[in-house]
């Protein structure tokens, strides 16, 4: 499938990649998220790339991990924070400290195959948008979260007259300098949404398509139910912020 349109990825190798990935209690996790990456890169023949990743105040030993990683691995960057911040903080940190013009964010949680990358950026390359964002094919989570998102992506649509099928979905490339004609203001998970709605209303292109998603074998999940009506409150904030 990614070999099919190797050509097609020249331009993109030039231009190169990085990588930013939060973390918060990942030990289990996040050597295998840092080869799988490496893997994935040089199978698509990424030439130049960086591996970002901003651990947010974890308690276990995911600093100590990534640490010890950044010493033998010279193209990952490490940015320890002292105490949890959120996950909107930690990307925010991690796209000041990226260098190269395509930015793509996932999760450290082993969720994606990041070799599906390829299909962001043969998309990307065709269309010439400036952003492909992922939506979870087939998703493997608890009937509640898929729930919960499909209303989450119902009222989000709704409310900021968008088309997105999985605007939380952790799996998403595109130009770095649409973020400097944006204010991101989000401090939690609704950053996704907040990102996705301000480049619209920019005029800036996205496009969808699907990517498979597996279950997490490893740690827990860091999104409770609880931060619902946080969000619903927020995407009011963020419609407000668009007038």
């Amino acid at each position: 499938m990614f070999l099919s349109f190797g050509r097609k990825l020249i331009s993109m190798k030039k231009k190169g990649v990085s990588f930013v990935i939060p973390a918060f209690n990942e030990e289990m996790n996040i050597k295998k998220v840092i080869h799988d990456i490496k893997s994935s890169s040089d199978f698509l023949g990424l030439k130049k790339y960086e591996i970002i990743v901003v651990n947010d105040g974890s308690t276990d030993d995911t600093k100590k991990i990534l640490d010890s990683l950044a010493k033998r691995i010279d193209i990952l960057k490490v940015k320890n924070l002292e105490k949890n911040r959120g996950y909107a903080y930690a990307l925010k940190e991690g796209f000041k400290e990226a260098r190269y013009p395509l930015l793509f964010c996932t999760d450290a949680d082993l969720q994606y195959d990041v070799k599906e990358l390829g299909l962001l950026i043969k998309t990307m390359e065709k269309y010439g948008c400036d952003g492909v964002f992922a939506y979870r094919e087939n998703r493997n989570d608890a009937i509640h979260r898929i729930f919960l998102s499909y209303v989450f992506n119902k009222i989000s649509n709704k409310l900021l007259d968008l088309d997105m099928k999985d605007v939380n979905c952790s799996f998403k490339l595109f130009k770095k300098d649409v973020l400097k004609k944006i204010d991101i203001k989000s401090d939690g998970f609704l950053i996704d949404l907040e990102i996705t709605a301000k480049i619209t209303k920019k005029g800036f292109k996205i496009r969808q398509v699907p990517v498979k998603h597996y279950r997490r074998h490893a740690g827990k999940s860091k999104v409770k139910p609880i931060v619902i009506p946080k969000m619903i409150y927020g995407i009011f904030k963020i419609r407000k912020d668009l007038r």
